[in-house]
């Protein structure tokens, strides 16, 4: 099982990367925020792009998480697997 980082500040064009590593038999997508360069106004935006990409290709989505960056996209610990769109 291999998988694939995605930092959300600098991959603005992720879709095309989690297509291109999809077809080549990736199948996990790592992400964290907790990068201090992130917009945490752009969580939610970026979360659901990335989300719907993983989902688009039938790959699992880790993230790294805290509940300070769950409250700025207005989840908790309890619903984190609930991201709004």
């Amino acid at each position: 099982m291999f998988g694939i980082s995605i930092y959300l500040s600098s991959d603005h064009d992720f879709e095309t990367t989690i297509q291109q590593a999809s077809k080549n038999g990736f199948s996990l997508i790592f992400s964290s925020l907790h990068i201090p360069e992130e917009n945490p106004a752009n969580y939610r935006y970026l979360l659901t792009r990335l989300g719907a990409a993983a989902n688009a290709h039938d790959m699992q989505l880790i993230l790294d998480i805290s509940s300070e960056s769950l409250a700025h996209i207005g989840l908790k610990i309890d619903n984190a697997d609930q991201l709004p769109n």
